[in-house]
């Protein structure tokens, strides 16, 4: 079995990548700013005597979580997410046992700051590890999401700045360094964001790399073509389906489900629908960027969308 696959390419596990971003930023932060690591062991000493002393977690609106290193993004979210929440009932337990010292040595500014950091890297990984579809269109937008939460803020304290700071280091050097052409070519192929309206813009160099990446898209999946396909069309015509019309439509595009990447998406409307198997896989990638293969989308699932337009073009969905 080995042996069969060592011609094939490489994929790195997304889930992995990040977890080894988080669990090294983290830690790394501990090690450079004492706030991080004062504020860790403030969180795991409340942490411990709320969960041995009697009659507290029962009183508090969310129970006090624990952290953890088997999976860090979640058990960190989930504990700062809890002392958050139970704050004002925390202060007042604590206080009748004069412990309160418990609750004010953990930087309450601190544990908002990092409920934010970690409330993205969470929703990033559910969205990852719990869909029931493939989500490969998703590595890329999720690269992106993540840089963008950890882009330099000039409200951020010392603590979160050099957070930030580890964790777009790390995105660069573990999750970008695994993207391939077929990443592109897979976000390429989800209609909410083929456009690539979630890439940055703001400067020359972020303008050119789009521009770049929009003209090598064509070679890349000429490419894919020849290698996977062989053919330009299937070798008997796909039956046509009585659930569409070959006539010209205005119909806008279903948007059937909103995800957590939906503010990254970008839909075009669509002119019209097709049906031509005399294009070429460039007039079908052509009429399909500009909006003229038009379908209910599912964000849930983009592969839906190809199997429902494929009687109407048929290189792209094969």
């Amino acid at each position: 079995m080995v042996s069969g696959l060592r011609d094939s390419p490489r994929i790195d596990c997304i889930c992995h990548r990040l977890h080894t971003v988080f669990t090294d930023a983290y830690k790394e932060t501990q090690l450079q700013v004492p706030g991080v690591k004062n504020y860790e062991d403030a969180a795991a000493a409340l942490c411990k005597y709320v969960k041995q002393a009697a009659g507290i977690q029962e009183a508090l609106p969310v129970s006090i979580k624990h952290g953890g290193n088997t999976r860090p993004w979640t058990s960190i979210y989930r504990r700062a997410h809890s002392i958050h929440e139970s704050y004002a009932k925390l202060s007042e337990k604590l206080t009748e046992r004069a412990r309160l010292p418990l609750l004010a040595a953990v930087d309450k500014d601190l544990n908002e700051q990092i409920l934010d950091v970690t409330k993205v890297f969470n929703f990033v990984f559910e969205n990852l590890q719990y869909s029931t579809h493939p989500t490969i269109n998703l590595v890329i937008p999720s690269y992106y999401k993540l840089s963008t939460m950890a882009a330099h803020d000039e409200s951020d304290s010392l603590e979160i700045a050099t957070l930030k700071k580890n964790i777009h280091s790390l995105l660069d050097e573990k999750l970008y360094s695994s993207i391939k052409q077929f990443h592109w070519i897979a976000t390429n192929f989800d209609p909410g964001f083929k456009s690539f309206s979630f890439l940055p813009d703001a400067t020359p160099a972020d303008r050119k790399f789009k521009r770049n990446l929009l003209k090598d898209l064509p070679e890349w999946l000429r490419t894919l073509a020849q290698t996977t396909c062989g053919t330009t069309h299937p070798s008997s015509p796909v039956a046509e389906s009585t659930a569409f019309s070959e006539e010209a439509t205005e119909e806008p595009l279903q948007k059937k489900r909103k995800t957590f990447f939906s503010s990254m998406r970008n839909y075009s409307q669509p002119v019209m629908r097709i049906r031509d198997e005399t294009l070429t896989l460039q007039q079908e990638y052509d009429k399909y960027l500009n909006g003229e293969v038009a379908s209910d989308y599912d964000e849930e699932n983009p592969l839906a969308y190809w199997v429902t337009v494929q009687h109407r073009v048929f290189s792209l969905p094969n």
